[in-house]
């Protein structure tokens, strides 16, 4: 362990910080297929800043880092773990733990009020390690994917189709549903990469009563909701089929919803199977 030193990310090379994050996952419970093309567009729709990012150098080679997003929500400053590894080689030797006590020191300086990340459910020691250091499980995330070809197409002549992604950047989506969506599928990942993503909106009576996005190559559908009022309709399955035309990908996902979304019931009664799942933990900081 010598010749070991942490500090900030700013300053060092996208690619660095890529080939890091990919060889510390590259034993991932979840596969981890990304080019740095995918990391760059997982950055951008993160909101990922160096800034707020610490990094373990041994010997100036990358081996551990936390990569972490910053917003203010609600006037609320908050980061958010994009991705916390460590390098096989230089695992079970406490970098985690060091580099997690220099990113909350470093948080605190720059005011940060809410530290939140996501991590496995079934990955105890991580999830005790941060309930010993003051974490607090905020709600459960479920994540779900079908084949494309299993899915059933519906039709309406009851609604209007649209496609028009100017269309949502008027939107008021405050009487949408499900609500609360996990930090990558926000309203604003969504517009930081909007041209990555295909949208689709129903209407009726000149009233937009659902909408949705998938993204063009991953085929994973960040929001999926339905004006209130507007339930039990199918306008769920209707968007989900149009929306797995608009995508290159062989399978359809939804990561990190809410457990309590109405949207679950929906896809484990269609031919979703859920096929892991995580807890939201959050750690107030002031």
């Amino acid at each position: 362990m010598e010749n070991i030193e942490i500090r900030l990310l700013e300053g060092i090379s996208f690619k660095e910080v890529y080939e890091a994050f990919m060889e510390s996952f590259s034993d991932y419970e979840v596969p981890m297929q990304m080019t740095i093309g995918q990391f760059q567009e997982m950055v951008v729709t993160r909101d990922i800043d160096f800034n707020y990012s610490v990094g373990c150098f041994s010997d100036e080679k990358l081996i551990g880092f936390i990569i972490c997003g910053y917003r203010e929500i609600e006037g609320k400053k908050y980061c958010y773990d994009g991705g916390t590894g460590i390098i096989p080689d230089f695992r079970r030797k406490g970098i985690a733990n060091k580099l997690f006590t220099y990113l909350v020191d470093l948080l605190k300086k720059k005011s940060i009020e809410v530290f939140l990340l996501e991590v496995l459910e079934n990955n105890i020691p991580a999830i005790e390690l941060y309930l010993k250091n003051g974490f607090i499980t905020q709600r459960r995330l479920e994540c779900f994917q079908i084949k494309k070809n299993e899915i059933s197409d519906y039709f309406s002549k009851d609604y209007i189709l649209k496609s028009d992604k100017a269309e949502y950047f008027e939107l008021d989506d405050t009487s949408f549903y499900p609500s609360l969506a996990s930090w990558q599928n926000e309203r604003l990942s969504i517009l930081n990469n909007i041209d990555n993503y295909e949208y689709c909106s129903l209407s009726c009576n000149q009233q937009i009563v659902a909408f949705g996005f998938v993204n063009k190559k991953r085929g994973d559908i960040p929001q999926l909701r339905v004006l209130r009022g507007w339930e039990n309709k199918q306008l769920e399955m209707f968007l989900i089929s149009e929306l797995k035309n608009r995508t290159e990908s062989e399978v359809i996902k939804f990561v990190t919803l809410d457990e309590n979304s109405s949207l679950i019931d929906i896809l484990s009664t269609t031919g979703f199977s859920n096929f892991v799942n995580l807890y939201e933990m959050t750690l107030r900081l002031h």
